[in-house]
């Protein structure tokens, strides 16, 4: 199904999710399918569905520069959604990758203190002091969070209805994959039908800006380390005493058996925080 061209794309994407937790190197031929999905016009679940695919591949060095290519042009995908894969790059596509985490940053991807640690663990020495002034940097940002409130909080007047659900429905922005407004919308995340009713607007700008300050109830994002090392993040859809479900910001859901976990921790990255800040 995964190398079969006549096969729906999403079938595919679910077929390569499954055999690529057990088999990390990825064929040319789909390598090539998964770069096809990163790039408009793919939806925005197909495109975040193909990144965490590639995130838990083993990639070969002449994949990694037209990986970090399709990463660049995309203006929904961090570097959080494929890290676990670009921290296994070796020898001189090191730079490249570390270049790429560098202009995300500067972006707007504020790495979690974890994800921070692996990619200092993971640099060669002498890439090491760039690394200390890019944390230096990520500091200032993370301080500077509350005058960047202050800066948005005038928007909180006015405003065009019909504009901000054009905005909210548009692929660049992709918050109706997640999110439902009356009969429209995705459900992976919390109904925003009646949130205006509920919320004060600053607590509705610091969600937008700063998704990661507040998690709804039900919402809050679980990591898990599985026994055979596999790395995963989602909400908890179900659980019992045998197993539970975890459900991706894609809606893709992966049942994971309790005596095969590792480590089941609450994350401190909301799922909309793995979408690129540009």
């Amino acid at each position: 199904l995964a190398e079969d061209a006549s096969v729906a794309a999403p079938t595919r994407l679910e077929a390569l999710r499954a055999l690529t937790s057990r088999r990390p190197r990825l064929t040319v031929a789909a390598f090539a399918f998964l770069l096809e999905q990163l790039r408009p016009p793919s939806e925005p679940l197909a495109q975040l569905g193909a990144a965490r695919v590639l995130g838990q591949a083993h990639l070969a060095e002449p994949q990694v520069e037209p990986l970090l290519k399709a990463l660049r042009q995309s203006s929904l995908l961090a570097p959080s959604t494929t890290l676990p894969a670009l921290l296994k790059v070796e020898g001189e596509n090191v730079e490249l990758v570390y270049g790429y985490l560098g202009e995300s940053v500067r972006k707007g991807w504020r790495p979690t203190e974890a994800e921070w640690s692996k990619v200092v663990h993971w640099l060669p020495e002498k890439l090491r002091p760039y690394a200390d002034s890019l944390a230096a940097f990520i500091k200032q940002q993370k301080e500077g969070e509350a005058k960047r409130l202050a800066e948005f909080e005038p928007l909180l007047s006015g405003g065009d209805a019909f504009r901000g659900r054009s905005v909210f429905f548009s692929q660049k922005t992709a918050c109706g994959t997640c999110h439902r407004v009356g009969s429209e919308g995705g459900r992976i995340g919390p109904d925003l039908t009646k949130v205006g009713a509920i919320r004060s607007g600053r607590d509705l700008l610091e969600s937008i800006l700063l998704p990661s300050s507040t998690f709804a109830q039900g919402y809050e994002p679980w990591s898990v380390i599985t026994k055979d090392g596999r790395e995963l993040d989602g909400i908890l859809a179900r659980q019992d005493a045998d197993a539970i479900v975890l459900r991706d910001a894609s809606g893709a859901e992966t049942l994971l058996p309790r005596d095969q976990i590792k480590q089941l921790l609450a994350a401190k990255t909301a799922l909309a925080a793995f979408f690129a800040k540009k």
